[in-house]
């Protein structure tokens, strides 16, 4: 029917677990790869994102002890005719309590924003930074065929670093 199962109970009694795999939503346009969950509440797909599978399985009778949650360690290049980054986000992100912050939004932004939009977080239609001379390293040494990027390239590289004061990786 093309509807999700309303009641998986039955199954859930006969199996140990099921494995929910959180893959790409956007595939070749800028924008969020794989969310973790809809934090801003305004997401143009708020259903397609890990939290809500798991509330999802849940709701249909699946105990949260026997889901895995799958989320991929990769990234992609690949051309994009995108020319601007959606801007979702309504809240100003300096006023949001520190740990609801998106951890991209600690960065600095790669653009260049004129002087009305210098002090905002992400300007509604500025420019990709897309360019970079990391990059295009990235593509040349490291994508598959395909475009796949592993995490561990990425680190090998000096495209991610990890940073004692973000507490995380960082480009």
């Amino acid at each position: 029917s093309g509807q999700p199962i309303t009641d998986v109970s039955i199954t859930a009694s006969a199996i140990d677990a099921i494995l929910i795999m959180n893959y790409d939503v956007n595939q070749g346009v800028a924008g969020v790869n794989a969310p973790l969950a809809d934090l801003c509440g305004n997401s143009s797909q708020p259903r397609a994102n890990a939290a809500a599978g798991v509330k999802q399985w849940v709701a249909a009778g699946m105990p949260r002890e026997k889901i895995i949650l799958g989320v991929p360690a990769y990234g992609y290049v690949q051309a994009s005719t995108s020319t601007t980054l959606p801007q979702r986000r309504d809240t100003p992100l300096d006023t949001l309590p520190r740990d609801l912050r998106p951890r991209h939004a600690r960065f600095r932004p790669r653009y260049n924003a004129t002087t009305d939009e210098a002090d905002s977080n992400q300007p509604a239609g500025a420019p990709v930074y897309a360019s970079s001379r990391r990059t295009l390293q990235v593509k040349r040494q490291t994508s598959s065929a395909e475009g796949q990027i592993n995490f561990a390239a990425l680190l090998q590289q000096g495209i991610l670093t990890f940073s004692a004061t973000e507490g995380s990786y960082v480009a």
